[in-house]
Formats: C-alpha cells, sequence, structure tokens
C-alpha cells in the first residue's frame, strides 16, 4: 500500500517492502530522527536510492528511507511530490498526475 502523505518532509519504505522487492539498501550518510504519528520516534539510517515505482501508470525512481512501517509499504511524501509537480486538489481529497 503506498500512502501519500503532505505531512512528510521525505518518502519512505518499510523493512517488509524491502525484502519482499529485494531492493538494495544502502546508508543514508546520516542518522535522521523520525516522528511518525504511530509511534515514538525512530532512528532512520538506511536508504533504497533511486528505487523503482510505478503511480497512476508512470514509472518514478524516487529515495526512499527505510523505516519499521506497519500496514503500509510506501510513503511518499513532499519531497516526491514536489519534484513531480503533484497538484493536491484539498477539497476533493485527490491528487492530479500531471
Amino acid at each position: 500500500m503506498i500512502l501519500f502523505d503532505s505531512g512528510a518532509s521525505h518518502s519512505f519504505i518499510s523493512y517488509a517492502c524491502v525484502a519482499m522487492l529485494g531492493v538494495p539498501v544502502c546508508g543514508l550518510g546520516l542518522r535522521l530522527l523520525v516522528s511518525t504519528p504511530a509511534s515514538a520516534s525512530v532512528v532512520a539510517s538506511e536508504l533504497c536510492a533511486r528505487c523503482p515505482i510505478v503511480v497512476n501508470e508512470k514509472k518514478y525512481k524516487v529515495n526512499l528511507i527505510c523505516l519499521p512501517l506497519v500496514d503500509i509499504d510506501i510513503i511518499l511524501g513532499m519531497d516526491w511530490l514536489s519534484s513531480n509537480r503533484i497538484l493536491i486538489y484539498c477539497s476533493n481529497r485527490r491528487l492530479i498526475f500531471p
């Protein structure tokens, strides 16, 4: 399941999804303290760089920070939404893909 989260500054992938897809993981180069609504803060230090995903029948490469997420595979945050010029139509709760 992919969650589009305009409240997230970064994009994330669950460790379970990393294992299922077999995508390579590398070091983030720093320790990032991530606040999540579901649990206390989590320290992240790994990244799936240029991970291929398909959204709305279009292929993207996205840098995903690895987190111990439950029930969500990928969170696409504002870094991804803004760099791909995705429009957020708040009144209809829709995303518009250019």
